[in-house]
């Protein structure tokens, strides 16, 4: 019998909790402050003045403010029982209300399903919450399929057109879906050793109108850097930084981080401070006001510093793709097949493939024609490497391909003194003391047929340092016969260019700069860099007290530009000074202080 009881009450129990729930949710729904919902934006403030169901409220009465007036939301027996119950006839939210005497009887507004509800707030929200449907996008076509090596677009239409393949090679690779592992005939040949352009700049003559690619094409390529979220690496030539800087790439990349590079630094003068070389391009940099995150000095030929860069790289990737910029030439495919041979380290697997069908490196400027992307990293972001931005102010821009070997640094750069004034070699024959030393004048040096240099005065310990290519020679002469010099002797000693068309193509050489420099000894003044070609520096030499302000002409081709710079870091003492080996012959030496003079080969 007591058992029954026991189970007869537990039922009765469980049917007042249902029965009572959902009105406890209601409650709390619409009472004042017990509402655990945010307000929505489309929800309406209720009127003081008006019952829930529309009618107006009586005077004196009052909202309940919990869900059932003294007791828990929700709950049931104890408390709950003891709550007030809602008066019959009385309207929804009129829980626990007490209203006067006299007042009259409000009728019962329907209850409106959950559903119902829903459905009206839906119906009376603003058009911005609901739902609309998507638009169908539109397919992407496909890439077309590219050469692996320069990124050109594979045809079977022109042979001597960049991206040409066999028709029946394309065929069979088409059909075994291999297209992404095919070497166009140009970069077969370009593999070979053998120099084969395909972008007109300056007086490259190409074989066929169809092989033409010119430098604005490829510059277009690149355009869409500036819209979209990514790494840039920019790479420059630590043999020609002014020529192949790029000031004005902010005009291709935007606001995006940027990692500079100073590549083939194995070439820079032995000895030199890496760490002041940093510097240096770094406040180059900060000139130019570009978004410089980090600098490193490579060598992709010896590795030196590659792992280091890509550990930088990869720290400030942050799931960005990765693109590879510079000039025509810097080496931007060599350092990405360095950056490959050190991520395959990591993960030979991963990234064994891309190693295999990597972008092709050669001596031609212009080598790569198209952005080619690597998958090299997790997440789904891309190394690229892009085509290089071709500069027509460039020495490389005004020769042809002969004369662009000639011109290409591929040994350690040493300083080379220019030949010094012929009347202060006179003075140093006849025992002049060094106190006693006119000043120079009347003197001009000659960089092959690229760059004059007249010294309008200057004192007697100013020298001028070269960099650059070992072929290109040096020669002085007296400033009145220095005209006449160059038209005898340009295409025979003054070279390169090596013939007459191509003198005639580079041009007459035109007054570029006059430069006042204060000369210090044993200092270095400033750099005169020749882009596409090298640079020299004017430094002070001998005793204290033999220097004093110089005053010098700069003249060059119209097409090739002159950048006049703070002297780069480099070791300079040890050059080969032709005033200091001629008065070793006679004994006597007034520029003592220098190390010994350096006359062989590195």
């Amino acid at each position: 019998m007591r058992r029954a009881l026991l189970l007869l009450g537990a039922l009765a129990l469980a049917d007042g909790l249902r029965a009572g729930a959902p009105r406890a949710r209601v409650g709390m729904r619409e009472a004042a402050g017990g509402s655990r919902r945010p307000p929505r934006a489309f929800d309406r403030p209720a009127d003081p003045r008006k019952a829930d169901d529309g009618a107006p409220r009586a005077a004196g009465t009052r909202r309940a403010t919990g869900g059932i007036a003294g007791g828990r939301a929700g709950g049931g027996g104890g408390d709950g029982a003891r709550a007030r119950t809602r008066p019959a006839g009385a309207g929804v939210g009129t829980v626990g209300e007490r209203a006067p005497a006299g007042a009259p009887a409000r009728a019962a507004a329907p209850r409106a399903a959950p559903a119902a509800r829903g459905d009206a707030a839906r119906r009376g929200a603003p058009a911005r919450f609901e739902r609309r449907p998507r638009q169908p996008r539109e397919p992407k076509a496909p890439p077309e399929p590219s050469c692996y090596g320069c990124g050109a677009t594979l045809h079977d239409e022109y042979d001597d057109a960049p991206g040409y393949v066999d028709s029946a090679l394309l065929a069979t690779k088409r059909l075994h879906r291999q297209l992404d592992s095919v070497l166009c005939s140009r970069c077969r040949l370009l593999a070979q050793g053998e120099f084969v352009p395909v972008v007109r700049e300056g007086s490259t003559q190409l074989a066929g109108n169809r092989a033409v690619v010119s430098p604005q094409e490829l510059r277009d390529q690149l355009k869409g850097l500036a819209d979209r979220a990514a790494l840039i690496v920019k790479l420059v030539d630590m043999a020609d930084v002014s020529g192949s800087f790029l000031s004005r790439v902010r005009s291709l990349i935007g606001r995006n981080p940027l990692v500079l590079v100073g590549t083939k630094a194995d070439l820079l003068p032995r000895g030199t401070d890496g760490e002041l070389v940093r510097q240096w391009l770094l406040q180059l940099a900060h000139a130019h006001s570009l978004n410089v995150i980090d600098v490193h000095l490579v060598s992709s030929r010896t590795g030196d510093g590659v792992e280091t860069a890509v550990r930088a790289i990869l720290g400030h990737r942050k799931g960005r793709d990765v693109f590879v910029l510079g000039a025509a030439n810097v080496g931007k495919s060599l350092f990405v097949q360095a950056f490959l041979r050190t991520m395959a380290e990591r993960d030979p697997i991963g990234v064994g493939m891309a190693q295999r069908y990597q972008p092709l490196a050669s001596a031609t400027p212009g080598t790569t024609l198209g952005i080619i992307a690597l998958d090299v990293f997790s997440g789904g972001s891309r190394l690229h490497d892009t085509p290089g931005v071709h500069l027509h102010h460039r020495v490389s821009a005004r020769l042809p391909p002969d004369d662009i070997k000639a011109v290409a640094v591929r040994q350690q750069l040493r300083g080379v003194g220019a030949p010094v004034c012929a009347a202060l070699l006179a003075q140093l024959a006849a025992g002049v003391r060094a106190r006693d030393l006119e000043r120079q004048s009347g003197w001009s040096v000659l960089w092959g047929g690229f760059l004059r240099v007249d010294v309008v005065s200057a004192p007697p310990s100013m020298r001028l340092v070269f960099f650059g290519p070992r072929g290109v020679a040096l020669h002085g002469v007296e400033t009145e016969a220095a005209g006449a010099f160059r038209d005898a002797e340009l295409g025979r000693t003054l070279t390169p260019p090596s013939s007459a068309d191509a003198a005639r193509a580079l041009g007459e050489l035109e007054e570029k700069r006059s430069l006042a420099v204060r000369v210090v000894p044993g200092e270095r003044a400033l750099d005169v860099a020749v882009s596409g070609l090298g640079w020299f520096a004017v430094v002070g030499v001998g005793q204290s007290g033999l220097g004093g302000e110089s005053q010098i002409t700069l003249f060059s081709p119209r097409a090739v530009e002159l950048f006049v710079r703070k002297p780069m870091p480099v070791p300079w003492a040890g050059f080969h000074d032709h005033a200091r080996s001629f008065v070793a012959l006679k004994g006597t030496d007034p520029f003592d202080h220098l190390p010994a003079a350096d006359d062989g080969e590195d």
